[in-house]
């Protein structure tokens, strides 16, 4: 091939977009669901971005509450629960006041999340607080020298509004 052709081969771009976002309960270390109160924990992972020829830098998840719960009391509740997860009770804390918000005045919020990429053989990924009863759209963007890529095609789901229920316990019956 001549110059030119090497040269448009080999120009770096901005990343592609993450793809396969999933999500699962985050493991208690007993086989269950990781859970304070109503309020879940969530692990969303995905497929590593093509770097196209520069190295990641940077991913960014951007959550957006798509539905809230019909039930007033079921978002203070869920609200009173992310408090105890957050481990705060303290007013004071920007964190506690953002939930303390949702549960006075419940509307639909859209945060942003920035990741270091993981070490090499990692998968990426990040763990959420999940409200009871909310919907979310998931949607992960990587950046690299150039800048950063499209938002990945959205992972919607509803969080549950009661735990899911034990697995049942087999009895174990001699010969």
């Amino acid at each position: 091939p001549d110059a030119q052709t090497v040269a448009t081969c080999t120009r770096v771009a901005a990343p592609a977009p993450p793809v396969a976002l999933t999500a699962a309960p985050e493991d208690d270390g007993d086989g269950g669901a990781a859970r304070f109160g109503l309020v879940g924990r969530c692990v969303v992972r995905w497929a590593e971005a093509c770097d196209n020829g520069a190295a990641l830098t940077r991913y960014r998840l951007r959550i957006r509450e798509t539905e809230l719960p019909d039930d007033p009391e079921l978002v203070r509740e869920g609200a009173d629960d992310a408090r105890e997860a957050l481990g705060t009770d303290d007013d004071d804390d920007e964190r506690a006041e953002s939930v303390k918000a949702r549960a006075t005045a419940p509307r639909p919020m859209t945060t942003f999340v920035r990741l270091a990429p993981p070490g090499p053989g990692s998968t990426p990924s990040h763990t959420l607080l999940l409200l009871p009863g909310y919907g979310y759209e998931i949607t992960a963007s990587a950046r690299n020298a150039v800048g950063w890529s499209d938002w990945s095609a959205p992972l919607c789901f509803t969080a549950a509004t009661t735990p899911a229920p034990a697995p049942p316990e087999i009895a174990n019956r001699g010969s």
